[in-house]
């Protein structure tokens, strides 16, 4: 068995491929045949869980840094614009795209990372009026929901972390649907939640807008004792998806009907109210594609450019 995987270790050329020979050797006992150009394992499904196990936790990330490591380009951030649409249309590009993201990533270890480039993705949008509710919102009365709904606007229950808030025109909402393990070393929540911050705070400021960060329980971006931004994410297999709203010119009476994330007595505030000017969601793209560049790290190219500029 050694000498026949020594000989096939000396067909490999890609060190990624020699590494998953070594992990299965060496973690688990298993039948293994060979062919002049291939090899193939007999195993019970209870081992072959094992493998998918062993590979994820203890070779994916090592091999995964031995390319990014490498002469090889980053993989960009694709920003998508998808001008104004309904949450459920919002929760289906996130599928969409985390799905792509998830097969690519657990499938990399087995193919080559320049055969299909598949970017991380940022989709930009504004939503019709809803109402959302977060993980942390175990129970809500029917009462609040039919309430809302009244008022004309859309109620769902999310896989978001967070709690209640509002959606709609003039609010910028972005979702960054990335794999962070590229970004950064685990844990990462904490690290990611920081980075929008920063990309929040980098945007008000272009606008002369001093907004900060303080951390809980007053989460997301603050302009003095008023909130300015929200942020509300899900991981799941290290890929993000959910994420900020910014108070461009939307219309803030829309949450004087809830507590927005739950903090009793807290005012929203937006760009357009503290800089005295009517400052539009289109106007605060390029600076929130700018500052995710910066504390990202990443080439952001904005694909259908010709449709934001005509919407």
């Amino acid at each position: 068995l050694k000498r026949k995987t020594a000989f096939y270790l000396k067909k490999c050329k890609n060190a990624i491929k020699q590494s998953i020979i070594h992990v299965v050797l060496v973690c688990l006992t298993a039948k293994i045949c060979f062919t002049q150009t291939s090899m193939y394992f007999t195993l019970s499904l209870e081992k072959q869980e094992l493998i998918v196990l062993c590979l994820k936790n203890l070779l994916f990330e090592k091999a995964y840094k031995m390319h990014i490591n490498s002469s090889c380009k980053p993989i960009p951030i694709y920003a998508k614009w998808l001008g104004k649409i309904s949450y459920v249309e919002g929760l289906r590009w996130q599928s969409i795209y985390e799905q792509k993201l998830s097969r690519h990533f657990s499938h990399l270890i087995v193919k080559k990372f320049n055969e299909e480039m598949i970017y991380h993705t940022i989709l930009l949008l504004e939503h019709f009026p809803v109402y959302t509710i977060g993980l942390r919102t175990r129970s809500y009365p029917e009462e609040l929901k039919k309430k809302l709904e009244y008022l004309g606007a859309d109620f769902y229950k999310t896989n978001r972390g967070g709690l209640i808030t509002f959606h709609g025109p003039g609010q910028l909402v972005a979702y960054p649907i990335l794999y962070l393990p590229e970004f950064h070393s685990r844990p990462f929540s904490k690290w990611y939640v920081n980075q929008l911050e920063k990309c929040l705070i980098e945007v008000c400021s272009n606008f002369d807008v001093k907004a900060y960060a303080p951390g809980s329980p007053l989460t997301g971006v603050w302009v003095n004792d008023r909130k300015i931004a929200s942020i509300g994410l899900r991981l799941k297999n290290d890929i993000s998806t959910h994420g900020i709203a910014l108070n461009c010119n939307i219309d803030l009476s829309w949450f004087e009907h809830i507590d927005p994330c739950g903090l009793i007595g807290k005012q929203m505030t937006s760009l357009s109210s503290e800089t005295e000017t009517d400052v539009t969601v289109h106007d605060v793209i390029e600076p929130f594609l700018k500052a995710f560049n910066k504390y990202f790290g990443r080439e952001v190219i904005l694909k259908d450019k010709a449709e934001l500029v005509a919407s």
